[in-house]
């Protein structure tokens, strides 16, 4: 738990000092596993048992400058209203507000805040009187926001975004004592091959960390990211949101792996006529090596599609199956798996794995340093695997 603000209506609010880095998975990082709610109980997170109150203000947003959209505003609906008058105003429930804008239910909004569901239905009684507006109305099991807190969450998440920036200056990291949960999203190709190397030097680096990690692909870590479900993801990116960092971690090529080893390259021809397991976490039985061949009037022959690499060990094990991966899991697999691993027989382009991030986290201490440590043993990835 971070220590309370000076100042103002600063106390322990709904998130702790991690909440600097991410308003949502933030909270997620700070608290030691196995703590619930309960556990803190100088938490303002509201109801009668716990407290989302006007002076109750989380640690990390203060006394936050925002328009706010109030209609009895004497200076219009859309109007800035005077800073001071942000005193009055209760924060934390904008936290609430914001994580039922990203969830839509309340009971999934309850878990990302880490308080009871009562709680945060509590908390949407007091936001839909301060806004005197719906909000959110219930249409099956989703809740569809109101025409005004779609506009009000235009203003807000901003607003938080650049508290969280300005407050993660403040906060300091020592690896040797931090117990900080980090939360990373690793395509299953970098999980594992990156994992192993990242992980043994924690141990030392940091040894009462912990690491959680969740498997991404490109198309969902802009959504993992935004819902605080990750801080930094690690995979083939595109379409990445404007707020997103991206750093390039290393260039990679495909690899074909047998089990059946031969001191004799695959040629083309047999690598086209064996049978091939295509790795697709969406059920695909063609990517991008399908798009390489076609390019040069060839085509291969897919007889399974699984959604993982690791399991490839397993499956090409005692038969004549290939499969195509990158070249720092195919290392990996070639050391630990019992396969061998050969280059393509046919000219391919490179692909980029990147790391990408939220800009509201570019400055924090901690996750600079977790950054540096996932940028270090990527990039030194072959050498790690192949030493």
């Amino acid at each position: 738990m971070g220590a309370p603000v000076s100042g103002g209506h600063a106390s322990v609010g709904i998130m702790n000092d991690r909440f600097a880095s991410q308003r949502l998975g933030g909270a997620r990082q700070g608290r030691p596993e196995g703590k619930s709610a309960e556990d803190y109980p100088g938490r303002a997170v509201g109801g009668n048992g716990d407290r989302i109150g006007a002076v109750q203000v989380s640690t990390r947003l203060g006394c936050m400058s925002m328009p706010e959209l109030n209609p009895n505003n004497k200076h219009g609906p859309g109007a800035p209203m005077n800073r001071n008058e942000l005193r009055k105003a209760d924060i934390n429930l904008m936290v609430v507000f914001e994580a039922l804008m990203q969830e839509r239910n309340l009971t999934r909004a309850a878990e990302k805040l880490f308080v009871a569901q009562p709680t945060v239905s509590a908390a949407l009684a007091r936001l839909r009187a301060m806004f005197n507006d719906p909000l959110l109305v219930r249409v099956g099991n989703r809740m569809e926001p109101s025409a005004r807190a779609e506009e009000v969450i235009k203003y807000l998440t901003p607003a938080l975004d650049a508290m969280s920036v300005a407050l993660s200056m403040t906060h300091d990291f020592d690896p040797l004592t931090s117990k900080m949960t980090f939360r990373i999203g690793l395509s299953d190709d970098v999980e594992s091959g990156l994992l192993p190397p990242l992980l043994r030097a924690l141990r030392v680096e940091a040894p009462n960390v912990v690491v959680v990690v969740q498997h991404v692909d490109y198309w969902r870590i802009p959504d993992l990211l935004a819902a605080g479900d990750v801080t930094v993801g690690i995979s083939q990116t595109k379409g990445l949101p404007a707020n997103a960092k991206r750093k390039v971690l290393r260039t990679l090529q495909a690899r074909v792996v047998r089990a059946d080893k031969s001191s004799t390259p695959l040629s083309l021809d047999e690598f086209c006529q064996r049978p091939h397991v295509q790795v697709s976490p969406t059920a695909n039985t063609q990517g991008v090596v399908d798009d390489w061949l076609k390019d040069i009037g060839r085509e291969r022959k897919v007889v399974l599609s699984v959604p993982q690499f690791s399991s490839l060990p397993a499956i090409l094990a005692g038969t004549d199956l290939l499969a195509c991966c990158p070249d720092y899991a195919a290392q990996g697999m070639e050391r630990w798996g019992n396969l061998q691993a050969e280059t393509l027989p046919f000219e391919t382009a490179a692909l980029e794995l990147a790391m990408v991030w939220l800009s509201t986290t570019d400055s924090d201490p901690a996750e600079r340093w977790l950054r540096s440590r996932l940028e270090h043993y990527m990039g030194g990835l072959r050498e790690a695997v192949m030493g």
